[in-house]
C-alpha cells in the first residue's frame, strides 16, 4: 500500500499522502536494526513480508521521495538493510542454494524455498545494483536467477513455478503458477537489461521472448485475467544459465562494475 502511495505522489504530484506513508514505511522498519523486523511481526516474518516493505523503501529511494528527517533511517538505507539481513540466509545445506519462504523454523513453511522469497530478493538486488553501481549486488542477481532455474522454478519456456519442499532437494516443484511471481522476476530483469546494456535509456526488445510464455497462462480470450495457472514442471536442469541467457540475442553474462563491497 506504501509503494502504491509513493507511485500516486510522483505521477500526480499530490503529496496528500506523503507524511502518512513516510512515518509508516519509518515506523515498520524499527529501530535499531531498521529492516523490516519489527517485534511486532518477526515470529511470524516471511522473506517475502520482509522484501515487499524494502521494495517500497526503495522506490521511494528511486522516486527521490522526500526522504525521513535526518535523525531517522533513509530510504536506501532501509532497503539496503533488508538485502543485508536477507542474504545470510542464502542456504546451501539444502537444495544447493536459495532461501527459505519463512524466516522462523517455527513458521508453516519454513521448509518451503520458494519463488517469491528468492524473486524479492533478486529483485532487490538487481534495483540496489542499478541504483549504487555496486557489482556485488548484480552478483547475487546472477546467483538467484541461477539457483530458481537449476531447480527448475523457472523452465526452459520460462514458465515461472511456485517452489519446492528442502525435504525433496526442491524436486517436488509446485507447478502452480502466481503472475507476482513472473512480474517480479521480469520487472529485475528488465532493471537489470537497464543496468548492463543501456544505462542512460531503456527498451522492452529483449523482454518480448520471456513476456510471451510467462503472461500466456494468464490470458483468457485476449483478456488479463487474475488466476492461478498449471503447467508441467521439467526436471532440474544440470547446469544453470545467466540471467540474461545466450539464446535472447546473444546476451552475455552480466559485466563486474564499481567496487565488490555491500554498501550500507
Amino acid at each position: 500500500m506504501w509503494g502504491t502511495l509513493v507511485d500516486y505522489w510522483y505521477y500526480t504530484g499530490d503529496d496528500t499522502y506523503n507524511a502518512e506513508a513516510s512515518r509508516s514505511m519509518v515506523f515498520q522498519a524499527e529501530a535499531p536494526v531498521n529492516a523490516y523486523m519489527p517485534a511486532n511481526w518477526t515470529a511470524s516474518l516471511g522473506n517475502d513480508d520482509q522484501g515487499f516493505w524494502g521494495m517500497a523503501a526503495l522506490l521511494a529511494a528511486e522516486v527521490n521521495f522526500p526522504n525521513p528527517p535526518a535523525d531517522q533511517p533513509q530510504w536506501l538505507a532501509l532497503a539496503q538493510a533488508v538485502f543485508n539481513t536477507q542474504f545470510p540466509r542464502w542456504e546451501m545445506a539444502y537444495c544447493n542454494g536459495g532461501m527459505r519462504w519463512q524466516v522462523e523454523s517455527t513458521n508453516g513453511g519454513y521448509d518451503y524455498k520458494n519463488t517469491i522469497a528468492n524473486g524479492v530478493f533478486l529483485n532487490i538486488a538487481a534495483r540496489l545494483g542499478r541504483y549504487t553501481g555496486n557489482a556485488t549486488y548484480a552478483e547475487w542477481v546472477n546467483k538467484a536467477w541461477d539457483w530458481m532455474e537449476g531447480v527448475g522454478y523457472i523452465t526452459e519456456d520460462y514458465n515461472v513455478l511456485d517452489g519446492g519442499h528442502i525435504g525433496h532437494n526442491c524436486t517436488d516443484v509446485n507447478p502452480v503458477q502466481f503472475s507476482a511471481n513472473a512480474a517480479i522476476l521480469i520487472h529485475a530483469t528488465a532493471i537489470m537489461f537497464n543496468y548492463v546494456r543501456f544505462p542512460l535509456s531503456f527498451s522492452l526488445l529483449p523482454l518480448l521472448p520471456i513476456l510471451a510464455p510467462v503472461l500466456t497462462p494468464f490470458a483468457d480470450h485476449g483478456l488479463r485475467v487474475r488466476q492461478m495457472a498449471r503447467s508441467h514442471s521439467r526436471p532440474p536442469e544440470p547446469h544453470p544459465r545467466p540471467l540474461l541467457p545466450r539464446r535472447h540475442h546473444g546476451r552475455a553474462r552480466l559485466r563486474a562494475r564499481g567496487p565488490r563491497a555491500v554498501q550500507r
